[in-house]
């Protein structure tokens, strides 16, 4: 017996030793490998700029400020108290556009008018994004090339390898059995979808996003025909009508040979992010206002090459019974490569918005602005006295590039905001939470699956989602995800509308377990921003827990002495094994 307590001794100290080390690396790969959607490096960090960037940036950001306020967008910004009414987003939305008309043609005046020049399906002018990124020294100049050609998909047409993302690594998967009779889903055949679903698919033929296909093109052969179904608007059908199209079942995802992926920020990334703009003494971000914007139809402004829409064609029968063909002339959302597409592009777009930013105010300003983009969501925090200035260039460059905004749900002139479902609030001290809108609804779910004793795939997709976000904000909940994620894989994998939870089984246990968490009365309290250590390590250092259905475990080491030799068992130093079983 103690035999086995001195080689205990002996071991605890060295297993610290080897996961401090571990932590560290943990902790300095957190920080070297932050992301915000585009130059991915936290404000005071960045590298510095090349006189070449410095020069084109202000001159375009000029361009873009006077233009802007030319067409009195000061003013109209300014009167926009959080969230505008329709007539000042509509105002604002044909003031923009007539600044970035006007920067677009003084652009073309100097670098040729090929540059406004769209093809191939895009509604972005590639030409210009091309002259910006090379005048701007960033990396990314294949991409204005590859998406003025159409974007490939990688089947009919392979997709370029990218040394600037990380390679993609799909997940194995067997074929799905294809019906041999292609169909819609059902929810296309409902009665309050179908009138706005023939509005959808009339008004995507007038933009361009898709087009019929002729008699001969039908009888050539080998398209793949992708089956739709219609989603509710935030929960119902009288709020609204998703498309989507589900290119998994058909098969077109699996045949897609994708090089790479393009990695989200993450919801510590924004905790970082808005962190770093604290000040140095009382850690207030009160001279910050938040500036939000959405990109409209964002995926569609992108075209897919000529040759690969013949792998995105569906169809769709009219109220009067009449049946269209179509092809895809832009990206759907669904597609694996898609999603790749436009983070790719989004993220050279911001980049090129941080550049302009930095060359106009950096002088002028300690840390003026933090930029976050999730897929189409952009996030800004912007010193107050430069706040309008980056809000006109911000809206023009966009529509410059010909992307459009949702000007209603632009967000100007506040001090909180929400993004990936976590509201920030700059007021004071920064703080983040879940979406108070949000919680109500993660649950009254939670307490449907616990009290029917099953769960559709798209209800659990939802559930695990909202789950997930709320673990985001308090990590020690992370694992208590898997049973959820589990039975999703499950379903999907063989092919199951609905799951069965009944109770004693994990989802049901561990739904019961987050129901009695989150009716805490503390369970949605705000966390505050994560930052860097200022000595490398903290009083109390958890090196790792585990947790199941029953029990939670794991090893704390306590240390509150300042050394940094971990292998010494010293007296300020204790190791705690805890253990605690769930009722």
């Amino acid at each position: 017996m103690s035999s086995c307590i001195e080689d205990s001794e002996e071991y605890i100290p060295s297993y610290v030793a080897r996961a401090v080390r571990s932590l560290e690396l943990d902790a300095q790969e957190q920080f070297t490998d932050f992301r915000n959607g585009g130059m991915c490096a936290l404000p005071g960090e960045e590298q510095p700029m090349s006189g070449q960037q410095v020069s084109f940036g202000k001159r375009l950001g000029k361009m873009l400020l006077e233009e802007g306020l030319k067409c009195n967008l000061k003013e109209l910004v300014e009167k926009i108290d959080r969230k505008p009414t329709q007539e000042q987003a509509d105002a604002l939305e044909k003031a923009a556009e007539v600044a970035a008309c006007n920067v677009r043609q003084a652009l073309a005046a100097e670098f040729g008018s090929s540059i406004l020049q769209r093809d191939k399906g895009n509604s972005i002018y590639c030409g210009l994004l091309s002259v910006i990124t090379e005048q701007l020294e960033l990396q990314d100049v294949d991409f204005p090339k590859i998406c003025s050609q159409g974007l490939p998909l990688g089947i009919d047409v392979e997709i370029p390898h990218s040394s600037l993302y990380p390679r993609y690594k799909p997940k194995k998967q067997s074929l799905y059995e294809i019906p041999r009779v292609h169909s819609n889903y059902k929810s296309m055949l409902i009665p309050e979808v179908r009138e706005k679903a023939d509005c959808i698919v009339r008004e995507e033929e007038a933009k361009g996003y898709i087009q019929r296909i002729d008699n001969s093109s039908l009888a050539s052969g080998g398209r793949t025909y992708i089956r739709r179904a219609a989603v509710p608007k935030a929960g119902s059908y009288e709020n609204g009508v998703r498309i989507v199209e589900d290119f998994k079942r058909s098969n077109t995802n699996l045949h897609s040979s994708i090089p790479n992926t393009a990695r989200l920020p993450s919801v510590s990334h924004l905790r970082q992010l808005v962190g770093s703009l604290t000040a140095p003494h009382s850690q207030s971000t009160s001279s910050y206002k938040i500036l939000q914007f959405d990109l409209k139809s964002a995926y569609r402004h992108l075209g897919i090459h000529p040759e690969e829409r013949k792998n995105a064609s569906f169809t769709h029968t009219f109220q009067d019974g009449n049946t269209v063909a179509y092809e895809n002339m832009v990206l759907s959302f669904g597609h694996s490569a898609a999603a790749y597409w436009f983070v790719r592009y989004a993220s050279l777009v911001l980049s090129c918005l941080e550049l302009i930013l930095r060359a106009m105010f950096s002088s002028t300003s300690s840390k003026p602005f933090a930029c976050y983009m999730y897929v189409d969501d952009g996030f800004l925090c912007v010193r107050i006295e430069i706040y309008t200035e980056v809000a006109i260039i911000v809206i023009v460059f966009w529509l410059l590039l010909g992307s459009a905004l949702s000007c209603n749900k632009l967000r100007c002139n506040s001090s909180d905001g929400t993004v990936v479902g976590i509201r920030v609030d700059t007021k004071d001290h920064p703080r983040f939470e879940i979406d108070p809108s949000k919680t109500g609804k993660l649950l009254e779910d939670l307490r449907k699956v616990v009290r029917a004793g099953r769960v559709s795939e798209q209800e659990l997709s939802s559930l695990a989602g909202k789950l997930n976000r709320y673990a985001s904000l308090r990590k020690y909940l992370k694992p208590y995800l898997q049973p959820f994620y589990g039975l999703l894989a499950v379903m999907r994998k063989v092919g199951r509308v609905t799951g069965s939870c009944p109770p004693g089984s994990e989802v049901h246990i561990t739904a019961r377990f987050f129901i009695k968490i989150l009716t805490d009365p503390h369970a949605f309290h705000s966390v505050g921003p994560i930052r860097r250590s200022i000595d490398g390590f903290s009083g109390t250092l958890l090196l790792f827990t585990d947790a199941s259905t029953r029990a939670l475990g794991g090893v704390i080491a306590l240390r509150d002495g300042c050394s940094d030799n971990f292998t010494k068992p010293e007296k300020s130093q204790r190791t705690i094994w805890f253990h605690k079983k769930n009722r």
